[in-house]
C-alpha cells in the first residue's frame, strides 16, 4: 500500500495541541495525526459492523423478549430503584 499527500485545514489551537502531543511524546505531527484518524476510522467501521448486524436481527425478526430485557435491566438498575419513593407528609 503506498502513501498520499493531502491537506487539511484545521482550527490553530488543534495544531498547537497537537504539536504539543507530538513534543511531549517525541513524535511528529504526522504520527499524531495520523494514529488519531486511524483509530477514528476503525471505531466507525466497529460501529457500522454492530448496526448492520442490528439491521439484520431487526430485519429478520430477532428482537429480546421481555424475560431478556428484565434480566438485564435487573443486572443493572440500582436496588434502590425497587423501594417506593417516600411522600413528603410535611405539607
Amino acid at each position: 500500500m503506498g502513501t498520499m499527500t493531502f491537506t487539511v485545514r484545521m482550527d490553530e489551537d488543534d495544531v498547537k495541541d497537537i504539536d504539543a502531543l507530538a513534543s511531549k511524546n517525541d513524535r511528529s505531527r504526522n504520527d499524531i495525526v495520523k494514529e488519531a484518524l486511524a483509530e477514528r476510522l476503525a471505531f466507525e467501521a466497529v460501529q457500522t459492523a454492530r448496526i448492520r448486524r442490528g439491521l439484520a436481527d431487526a430485519e429478520a425478526d430477532r428482537f429480546a423478549g421481555a424475560d431478556r430485557i428484565s434480566g438485564v435491566l435487573g443486572k443493572y438498575a440500582p436496588a434502590s430503584r425497587d423501594k417506593p419513593v417516600p411522600s413528603d407528609n410535611s405539607a
